[in-house]
């Protein structure tokens, strides 16, 4: 059948072939390439970042507890600008937890955030109870109450923050790692096709020229044949 067709038909359908190899080598590459992409993106545009803000918020959670119990012990003229101190840190904590909200959206996440904020919300009840008494002079009812639930409820706090962190950093580390197996596997996938369409070029360009050659063949044959005076053939 294949010797029936004409050679620019023969030829079309070998190039084509091997236009459709290099097609698909070409698709798959940029399928490997785009997953890559999506992992590199996942990890630079919220992964990272969460990771860098819970940073933040737990070094301003730290400022907080550290401030709370050095107005216990500042001088009653220092107390009001303590409590200035702690309000701004409070501030600048509740907009970097509201940035939280754009950058988590696993519900893993959002459940150890939740618990974040209910640490978080025990702590500054009892914190604010602190301050008001610090300001009132009550400073041994304020004392008396870090000696209660308030480190509890701070340390629930951190290991919330801890815990968020944890999360992020091994799905950094689960997403560079599944980068890297795409990368490995895009290799190999590459070479597999390269040999394959290389083999296929080959055989192709062996029947196509098989196709032409042998039917030459034969008719200087039976022209020298007949050449020869043989008109039999």
């Amino acid at each position: 059948m294949f010797r029936q067709m004409r050679i620019a038909l023969r030829a079309g359908l070998g190039f084509a072939v091997v236009a459709l190899l290099v097609f698909l080598l070409g698709v798959f590459a940029l399928t490997r390439i785009a997953a890559m992409e999506g992992d590199a993106e996942k990890v630079d545009q919220r992964l990272l970042p969460t990771i860098q803000l819970l940073g933040q918020i737990n070094q301003e959670f730290l400022m907080i507890r550290a401030s709370t119990l050095r107005l216990l012990i500042s001088e009653p003229a220092e107390r009001s600008r303590g409590a200035e101190t702690l309000d701004a840190l409070r501030k600048t904590l509740a907009q970097e937890r509201q940035d939280l909200d754009r950058l988590i959206q696993d519900s893993e996440g959002k459940a150890l955030l939740a618990n974040f904020d209910q640490s978080l919300a025990r702590y500054e009840s009892f914190q604010r109870r602190i301050v008001e008494l610090a300001l009132q002079n009550r400073m041994e009812e304020a004392i008396e109450i870090t000696r209660g639930e308030l480190n509890e409820h701070a340390r629930s706090t951190s290991k919330a923050v801890y815990d968020l962190i944890g999360l992020n950093r091994n799905a950094a580390n689960a997403a560079s790692a599944h980068a890297l197996e795409v990368a490995a596997s895009a290799f190999q996938g590459v070479v597999v096709a390269m040999i394959l369409a290389f083999i296929a070029t080959i055989i192709l360009a062996m029947l196509l020229t098989r196709s032409i050659v042998q039917p030459l063949a034969e008719a200087v044959g039976v022209a020298e044949v007949i050449a020869g005076g043989d008109l039999t053939r």
